[in-house]
């Protein structure tokens, strides 16, 4: 069956109309196509950037790997404490294995909160440098804790000893008051400053605790203040004593007294 000579020369004509590939640039590679098609990096999609809810453990891990990479060498003037804020957020959600975390949610949210009142950035040079940046920040803040990035938190402690704490008072008294609510936001709010590095996890958890029961004045039973070792806390944590107790209290309380001069200036 022979072609018909028509649709022949129109094919051809077709294909002669089309416009010649262009080679781009990649590194010592060349790769052609077409010009309707981008470098992989500028290619756009639709995609609705929005804030994040963050689980309370990651803003703890956030913060815990931002504070620990600051004190063991950071450079402020190298790279800015809202550079090393936005890359320690996105590494909190490597960690935690949480794919809802993404770098450009990250991009997005640290952009428009430094610039208030602007519309999140599209993929343009500034997105790709400030993706870049948090990038290599991450590396310096990864290199920086010796790549150990396992972090302790308080907050498995807190609960185990918060359900502890619920069997021995009663049901009656610990929902007459909002004990775990209470702890967990002093937990969540102690993460603001740097001291919580100094101690360890179960120690925090209790301090935490030991603060929202003395804040609704509730006495655990058969338990006696002016004896250490009859304490509430004695079984839950052996090592932890009084002076722990009010020293991790002062600091969780100096939070809120900066808070307090921050608001007023």
């Amino acid at each position: 069956m022979t072609s018909c000579p028509v649709a022949a020369t129109r094919s051809a004509d077709r294909r002669s109309s089309r416009p010649a590939p262009t080679t781009y640039w990649s590194g010592r590679q060349t790769v052609s196509s077409v010009p309707t098609r981008l470098p992989s990096k500028r290619r756009t999609w639709g995609r609705n950037s929005a804030r994040k809810n963050q689980h309370e453990k990651r803003f703890g891990c956030n913060v815990v790997a931002a504070a620990r990479g600051v004190e063991q060498g950071a450079d402020h003037e190298a790279h800015r404490l809202s550079l090393i804020a936005a890359s320690s957020l996105y590494l909190a959600g490597k960690i935690k294995e949480d794919e809802t975390v993404k770098i450009r949610d990250v991009i997005n949210v640290a952009y428009c909160t430094l610039n208030r009142g602007n519309a999140p950035l599209d993929l343009n040079d500034e997105y790709w440098s400030m993706r870049d940046a948090i990038v290599q920040a991450e590396l310096l803040i990864t290199r920086t804790l010796g790549f150990d990035l396992n972090i302790d938190l308080a907050h498995k402690y807190l609960l185990h000893y918060m359900k502890t704490l619920q069997d021995w008072v009663g049901p009656e008294v610990w929902n007459s008051v909002p004990i775990a609510k209470a702890a967990a936001s002093y937990l969540q709010d102690f993460h603001h400053s740097a001291n919580i590095l100094k101690y360890k996890p179960t120690h925090v958890a209790i301090g935490c605790l030991s603060l929202a029961l003395q804040t609704y004045g509730i006495q655990v039973p058969l338990t006696d203040e002016s004896d250490e070792s009859a304490m509430w806390y004695k079984p839950l944590v052996k090592d932890f004593t009084r002076e722990n107790q009010w020293e991790i209290i002062e600091n969780v309380i100096e939070v809120y007294k900066h808070e307090a001069f921050l608001k007023a200036a």
